[in-house]
C-alpha cells in the first residue's frame, strides 16, 4: 500500500506559486466587502486593500471605526462586510 506524506516544507514550496491565486482572492474579497457596505460609513469603502507582507496576503481596512463596523458596538450593529465578503469568496466561517 503506498501513503502520501506531505514534504515539511509543503507550505514553502507552494506559497510562491500560488501568490497570484491568494491576491486575487484578497482583491475579490475587498471589491465584496465594498459592495456588501452600506452608504453610512464614511470612507470605510476608501479604507478597504489588499496587503502581501510578512504576515501573508489578505484584505484589511484602515478605518478608524473599520473595527465598529465589521464587529458592531453597544450603539451599532455589525455590518460585518469583511467577514461576509471572505466567506462568500469560500473556505472561511464568519463567526
Amino acid at each position: 500500500m503506498s501513503r502520501f506524506t506531505p514534504s515539511p516544507m509543503f507550505d514553502e514550496i507552494t506559497q510562491d506559486v500560488t501568490r497570484p491565486q491568494r491576491l486575487a482572492t484578497a482583491h475579490r474579497i475587498v471589491a465584496g466587502a465594498r459592495s456588501a457596505n452600506t452608504d453610512d460609513t464614511g470612507h470605510y469603502d476608501q479604507s478597504l486593500h489588499t496587503f502581501s507582507d510578512r504576515r501573508g496576503i489578505g484584505a484589511q481596512t484602515d478605518d478608524i471605526f473599520g473595527h465598529g463596523i465589521e464587529y458592531g458596538s453597544i450603539n451599532n450593529p455589525a455590518q460585518a462586510p469583511l467577514r461576509t465578503a471572505a466567506a462568500n469568496a469560500g473556505r472561511f466561517d464568519p463567526l
